[in-house]
């Protein structure tokens, strides 16, 4: 009896020196608790990770993480293979680091992150970024994503060439950085529903709410975004040699002092077309120095549908030298101009109110449009 009291002691010591157990009845579940400590949690956490010895497809795992702050300190949580994290709520709790990464997700494996916070707040020389993304087997569901950085900032980066991952309501914030992305796609491509994304510096470098670059096409869905910034150029998406897919989006860009405000820019700098199509999106784009709702530069072939493309002081679309851009049943306006479109440009709109002075010089063609004050536009070049 004396032997299995102390055994029993024993066990229940160790459980509260390492902060997590798998707790009965559960099999395949790792409870990690809070200590108290962020610094102590965060190594339990990252303990608890690499505890189960060989998930698989057929013996997935859980890490189920209480409420508190898991200070991870100078480490990257490396994802693993069928090893799922839930937290216990986004704003219960939070996983941080001052690393570059705060969690990654290697190439090959397959995993989920829900329910909670991730925070990366490396302020110092270098970049930081909340998420990273190799794997197209992952997908991130119910997360904030929170960075502050001096430098390069990014709340996640996809970079998987032969997939998709998803995101849902995932909420980037990125401020107070030089050069501050909420999410970027730098290769393959994602699927997101519901996200909010707020960009938000007063620094010298770019701030882009979503940056789009890759073969597989992107579905941007339910998306809310807001940016502002004094930098050189604030972009809500940016699209290049890209094609996704942008529906029920809602873009407010705001450029203070020596500032461009874009909704959104699609550009193709080494002679890849790009292909988005947007539908039911509302891009707003207000800057000092330059404001578009959309400018379309290079081999784009852009599509816009039942949208609103509103240039602020500036123009509602500048398409300069783009191979094609259609716009149907949409709104387009700007108080410079609600259309500006080159010599080389091609243009097809229809069933849209054109809120502005139109200067376009490429090929183009207005049917069944109308201008700010209701009077039809005739048919025929715009």
């Amino acid at each position: 009896m004396f032997r299995k009291t102390l055994l029993f002691v024993c066990v229940l010591a160790l459980v509260a020196t390492a902060g997590f157990a798998q707790t009965p009845p559960y099999t395949k579940t790792i409870i990690v608790g809070d200590t108290g400590n962020p610094v102590l949690n965060g190594t339990n956490l990252l303990a608890a990770i690499a505890t189960p010895a060989t998930p698989s497809a057929t013996d997935r795992w859980l890490v189920f993480v209480e409420p508190g702050i898991y200070d991870i300190a100078a480490s990257t949580l490396t994802m693993r293979d069928y090893v799922d994290l839930q937290g216990s709520g986004r704003n219960s709790t939070v996983i941080t680091s001052f690393n570059a990464v705060t969690i990654t997700a290697p190439a090959g494996i397959s995993a989920e992150i829900r329910d909670l916070t991730v925070a990366n707040d490396r302020n110092f020389q270098g970049g930081g970024t909340g998420i990273l993304i190799q794997t197209e087997e992952f997908r991130v569901s119910v997360v904030n994503v929170e960075v502050q950085n001096v430098t390069d900032a990014t709340g996640i980066e996809v970079q998987t060439p032969f997939g998709r991952p998803r995101l849902l309501q995932v909420f980037p914030s990125v401020s107070g950085s030089v050069t501050a992305t909420g999410l970027r796609v730098q290769s393959g491509g994602v699927i997101v529903n519901e996200m909010f994304v707020f960009i938000l510096s007063s620094s010298s470098g770019a701030n882009t709410g979503i940056f789009v670059q890759g073969l597989l096409e992107s579905q941007l869905g339910l998306v809310n975004g807001f940016v502002s910034g004094s930098s050189a150029q604030n972009v809500g998406i940016e699209v290049v040699e890209a094609n996704p897919v942008i529906r029920n989006n809602s873009w407010s860009v705001i450029g203070s002092g020596n500032a461009d405000g874009l909704g959104l820019l699609v550009s193709t700098p080494n002679g890849r077309p790009s292909a988005p199509v947007v539908r039911e999106t509302a891009f707003q784009g207000d800057g000092t120095t330059t404001s578009a709702g959309a400018r379309l530069t290079g081999v784009a072939a852009t599509t816009f549908q039942q949208s609103l493309l509103d240039g602020g002081i500036g123009v509602g679309i500048e398409a300069i030298d783009t191979s094609n851009t259609q716009v149907d049943v949409s709104v387009v306006e700007g108080a410079l101009l609600s259309l500006r479109a080159t010599a080389l440009t091609t243009l097809n709109i229809g069933g849209t109110k054109l809120n502005g002075t139109r200067f376009v010089t490429g090929i183009s063609q207005c049917v069944n449009t109308w201008d700010g004050v209701y009077l039809p536009i005739p048919n025929g070049p715009c």
